[in-house]
């Protein structure tokens, strides 16, 4: 094809204009929808410890006081920050007792400098080893973010299945409304240029502790 034939249909078809994009406006849903899945799930907290694992975080299962506090003594540096959760409550005599340093929610130019923060999770979900992180019961959201390693408490009775049962137990949980943030964590912080290049740890924690136990350990009567 000659360019001036080329140019001149090219010409002809703007002269046109061009056609409306057609609107794709979502169905309403009475629910969200349940997800089948063709691989069993199994035992969900066995399911979720496997898939932390899976995606690069650390998974530990404990299931008494002494258990729990002899893995902060692995995990805890000499200094700490810590979030407003309620799991976290229940373990600050546990780190008064390793005589840890804990600054709750500090500012950021100080948090920059302490290596380990702990938060409570909303719950996680089985499927993809996700911790969910509200940033209204935790008091803020830099305690997860900023330090180089996240730590976070998951009680085993707040891990669902997969998404699709989080999403549909919103209203349960929050009863008020959703929070200010919902965070769903996979794994440590991971970023990829485009030739691919993995990077950990730019973006937010290079790794990622997560501690299950009974929520009567972690949570006890809240």
């Amino acid at each position: 094809m000659r360019r001036d034939e080329f140019l001149g249909r090219l010409r002809r078809r703007l002269e046109a204009g061009f056609p409306p994009n057609l609107a794709h406006p979502l169905l309403p849903v009475d629910a969200i929808p349940t997800v089948d899945y063709r691989e069993p799930l199994g035992d969900p907290v066995e399911r979720f410890v496997e898939e932390v694992e899976r995606v690069g975080g650390e998974a530990n299962r404990v299931g008494t006081e002494s258990a729990l506090e002899e893995l902060l003594a692995e995990i805890a540096a000499s200094r700490v920050a810590v979030s407003r959760d309620p799991e976290v409550t229940t373990v600050l005599p546990l780190l008064d007792r390793l005589e840890v340093e804990v600054l709750e929610t500090p500012p950021v130019e100080v948090l920059a400098r302490i290596p380990v923060g702990i938060t409570g999770a909303a719950g996680g979900i089985a499927r993809t080893g996700t911790v969910v992180l509200d940033a209204g019961r935790a008091g803020g959201r830099t305690v997860s973010l900023v330090p180089e390693t996240h730590v976070a408490l998951v009680a085993e009775e707040r891990i669902v299945p997969d998404p699709s049962a989080w999403w549909r137990r919103m209203t349960e949980r929050h009863p008020e409304g959703p929070p200010s943030q919902l965070v769903f964590v996979t794994g440590p912080s991971k970023s990829a240029d485009i030739e691919l290049t993995l990077t950990v740890g730019v973006h937010g924690p290079r790794r990622l502790v997560v501690v299950v136990a009974p929520g009567s350990l972690l949570l006890g009567g809240r």
